[in-house]
């Protein structure tokens, strides 16, 4: 009931997909990876907000929290490669009401809920890459690109995902995380699925030394009305090879890999490295304050 008062009120699936296509979303908030958890046996609710008999939003629900909110006490993590660390809520630019729901993780591009804070009262933030045109220094750029020389040179050469079946690609960041980390990702059938799935959504190069895969940087790409939405998931690597820093050289190819994706689609370009959790991410990133929901 109070949810009506305000504006608000339940919808279906169809409903929230016609809001994502007239406003936009992000990888926390695609229809179509909420639709891909539904069929992994995920229960989400669905709202609208309208005012004056016209849709100006809808959300996606987990709980009673924005669905792909890390911070959601009652998550069910399925491990998948969607990331949970700012959900775009699609919603009409010039809209302003309260949000019935709860969120740590409200997306930077949201100001239009009342009952949201973007300052000291939410601590967290989200990284931002910067771009590969204008943020570098040239010392930066000249020596990032004299790297991948070297290492070209060196017996290196970089394949693009498009060049790999789904099933080899993921196969090769199975093992390239395993390298890393000492265990492999879990829940390989659904994420097998997944790379199926959206194999086109995935960007970036693998990196092969040698003649074998030794670097692999995963990203998922979501393309909407908002902008492009690219999201560095994890990186998997050969860590006995010492000639070249792969990590690097692949951050730095892959920002370049969607700087000119977003171009091609003509859209501003948001390329996420999470939450500040690492100090390399100083180094390539800006950060940006992630909103918090109060709920009344």
């Amino acid at each position: 009931m109070f949810s009506r008062v305000l504006g608000w009120e339940p919808c279906d699936f169809d409903r929230y997909s016609e809001a994502c296509r007239a406003f936009g979303f992000n990888s926390e908030s695609d229809p179509d990876f909420i639709q891909f958890q539904m069929e992994m046996g995920r229960k989400f609710d669905f709202v609208a907000y309208s005012k004056n008999g016209q849709m100006l939003g809808a959300a996606c629900l987990d709980n009673g929290w924005l669905a792909n909110d890390k911070t959601n006490p009652k998550r069910i993590d399925l491990h998948l490669p969607i990331p949970a660390d700012a959900v775009y809520v699609p919603f009409h630019d010039d809209a302003k009401c309260i949000a019935p729901f709860r969120s740590k993780c409200l997306h930077p591009l949201n100001k239009g809920f009342l009952n949201s804070a973007f300052n000291k009262l939410s601590k967290r933030q989200i990284c931002y890459a910067k771009s590969p045109i204008d943020e570098f220094s040239k010392k930066t750029v000249t020596t990032r690109e004299r790297e991948i020389r070297r290492l070209q040179n060196d017996g290196g050469d970089f394949q693009e995902f498009s060049k790999f079946t789904p099933i080899q690609l993921q196969e090769i960041y199975w093992d390239l995380y395993k390298a890393r980390r000492g265990e492999f990702p879990k829940n390989k059938n659904n994420n097998q699925l997944f790379f199926e799935k959206f194999h086109d959504r995935l960007l970036g190069d693998i990196v092969f030394y040698k003649g074998e895969p030794c670097a692999m940087q995963l990203n998922v790409m979501t393309p909407s009305k908002k902008g492009l939405f690219v999201d560095y998931i994890n990186i998997g690597l050969n860590t006995t090879i010492k000639d070249h820093s792969f990590g690097t050289i692949l951050i730095w190819t892959n920002l370049k890999k969607a700087q000119q994706k977003a171009a091609e689609l003509n859209m501003k370009l948001y390329y996420s490295f999470g939450n500040p959790s690492a100090a390399y991410k100083d180094r390539w990133c800006n950060k940006e304050q992630i909103g918090k929901i109060f709920c009344l």
